[in-house]
Order: C-alpha cells, then sequence, then structure tokens
C-alpha cells in the first residue's frame, strides 16, 4: 500500500513538472510569435523581460507608444537568445528586466553574472544608436533568496550601464520595505507586483524617460548648464564620479536631483 502510495505521488511530480515545463514552452512559443505582428517605429519604447514585464500595465506608462515583449518565467538567457531579434527592430529604445527567475531556479550569483555579461556583450554588438535602459531586479518577500545576492547583481548591472552609457533606473530601492524586502503594500504573492506596485515602478519610468523635460525653461535650462547640474552631483555618489559630459549622464542627474 505504501509502495503505491509512493509510485503515485512520484508519478503526480513528474507529470505536474511535464505540464509545467510543457506550458512554459508552449506560453514562450506563443507570446514569441505574437511579437511578430508588432511593428514597433523608431521612437517607439519596447519593454523586454519576464513576468514583471508581460504582465505589466503599460496603459501606466505616458508615452502610449510602448510595447511589450515579455515572457512569463523568462531567465537570462531566455533574453539572450533573443535580444538579437529584439534590437533588430526599427525602435532605438529598448527596457530591459530580467533575473529574479535565475534566483528562484537557485542559480548562483556567479552563473547570474556571467549571463548579464552575455547578454551585454550581445546588446553592445547590435548597438546602432540605441537608448538601452535596465530595470533594477526588484526585491521579493520570501526567503529563498538573499537580499543581499539581488543588490549583488543589481550593482553590477549599474556599473555596467555607467560602463557602456546605458540608463539605468533603481526601483529596487523604490519598492523595498524597511527590511529591505519587498514592501507588502506593493505585492499579493510576495514576487509579483500589485496595481499600486505597477503603479509605483510606472511613476519612476515615466519620470525618468520623459518629462521633467516637459518644462522646456526649467529642464533645459538645468540640462545645458553643467554648473547647475553639478550643484546636484553630490547627491549621486556614482554618477557624480563621472564627468557630465554624457547625455544619459545628464539625464540621471536630474532625474534623481528632483526625484529626491
Amino acid at each position: 500500500m505504501k509502495f503505491s502510495l509512493v509510485i503515485g505521488s512520484i508519478l503526480i511530480i513528474l507529470c505536474s513538472a511535464y505540464y509545467f515545463t510543457d506550458w512554459k514552452i508552449k506560453h514562450r512559443a506563443k507570446r514569441q510569435i505574437s511579437f511578430l505582428k508588432h511593428n514597433p517605429k523608431k521612437n517607439d519604447i519596447i519593454l523586454c523581460g519576464d513576468s514583471h514585464i508581460e504582465f505589466f500595465d503599460l496603459n501606466l506608462l505616458k508615452n502610449k507608444n510602448a510595447y511589450n515583449f515579455g515572457i512569463s518565467g523568462e531567465k537570462t538567457r531566455g533574453l539572450i537568445s533573443r535580444i538579437d531579434n529584439i534590437m533588430h527592430m526599427e525602435s532605438r529604445n529598448i527596457i530591459c528586466l530580467t533575473g529574479i527567475n535565475d534566483f528562484l531556479a537557485g542559480k548562483s550569483n556567479k552563473t547570474i553574472l556571467d549571463n548579464f555579461e552575455n547578454l551585454i556583450s550581445k546588446i553592445i554588438k547590435n548597438q546602432t544608436n540605441h537608448s538601452i535602459t535596465f530595470l533594477s531586479i526588484y526585491p521579493i518577500a520570501t526567503d529563498k533568496i538573499k537580499k543581499s545576492d539581488i543588490v549583488e547583481i543589481n550593482n553590477y548591472i549599474k556599473h555596467q550601464c555607467l560602463k557602456n552609457d546605458f540608463n539605468f533606473i533603481d526601483v529596487h530601492e523604490h519598492l523595498t520595505d524597511i527590511n529591505g524586502v519587498l514592501n507588502k503594500k506593493y505585492t499579493s504573492d510576495g514576487i509579483h507586483l500589485n496595481k499600486k506596485g505597477q503603479t509605483k515602478v510606472a511613476d519612476i519610468i515615466n519620470a525618468y524617460t520623459t518629462n521633467f523635460f516637459q518644462s522646456l525653461d526649467y529642464g533645459f535650462s538645468l540640462f545645458n548648464d553643467t554648473s547647475n547640474l553639478n550643484q546636484f552631483a553630490p547627491k549621486l555618489n556614482s554618477i557624480s564620479k563621472k564627468p557630465l559630459t554624457s547625455l544619459h549622464h545628464r539625464f540621471d542627474v536630474l532625474y534623481y536631483a528632483i526625484l529626491t
């Protein structure tokens, strides 16, 4: 009797694993086929990544010319495999968010770092006047993953963005509670964002991508005057170490100066 129960349990686990894996394969294929129907133009935005992107409500963005190329369950290697196709589209504005599923799958920090290195190398290889933006990996409210591991990977992404003149938006720090984990008010399952969490992220992206500069008198007076920019630089330990000659780094300074 016990033997039969054990065998039955094993079969249920194997069938469940097969179904879940089969679902992921079919879902990924379905999503990638759906992307072929889209034709983003030069100034449109493509958001690519995992379920944080797929389930993100694009209506929260001020820029309505945005396309959702997210795939639930995708790890960094998945994005590596399709970033070429994304960058060969007409759009020159790409926002990437990936990494949390690697942690959930038990990948080591070294493996995740290696994958990000490969991803960034592919982006650099395909870059032709693209504006590349990485969102920091979101925090989660679970003991399965060390907070310090996510912070380590985010610091690496940030460093690579500064090094390669990509944009980096740190949403992680805006989503955590006093304990450094995903704030409960922003999630219903400890991993994915609820409406309030998505709105918080959208507000940060909107602020960064557009549009302090709708107020041209203020925005461009700061933007064109390095002496004005420098007064905000002390707020940015990492960014202020680099001369404010780069377009992206001036955006970084303005973003943080106004947000803080």
